[in-house]
């Protein structure tokens, strides 16, 4: 069965794609380092520092996701996302 998508431009959208989100690593590098700083705060309470914590693991992981060229199903694909 022929492939109806072209491999060509599926390689080159996924380039611009990783291109532009290469671009947001120096700013995610620092907002951690703010966090890491933050969260020595004197008497910070609990929750403060697990906000801080949910906003770095929200936007931190700014690769294009590699688990989904890992084979297996949705759920296996899904449990690894977990532990990024």
């Amino acid at each position: 069965m022929p492939i109806k998508w072209s491999a060509t431009k599926v390689s080159e959208a996924m380039d611009e794609v990783e291109a532009q989100v290469s671009l947001a690593d120096q700013f995610i590098a620092e907002a951690k380092a703010k966090v890491e700083a933050a969260k020595k705060i004197p008497k910070l309470p609990q929750y403060m520092e697990h906000r801080f914590q949910w906003l770095v693991d929200l936007y931190g992981p700014c690769r294009y996701p590699s688990f989904l060229y890992y084979p297996g199903n949705f759920a296996q694909r899904a449990a690894l996302a977990r532990t990024l």
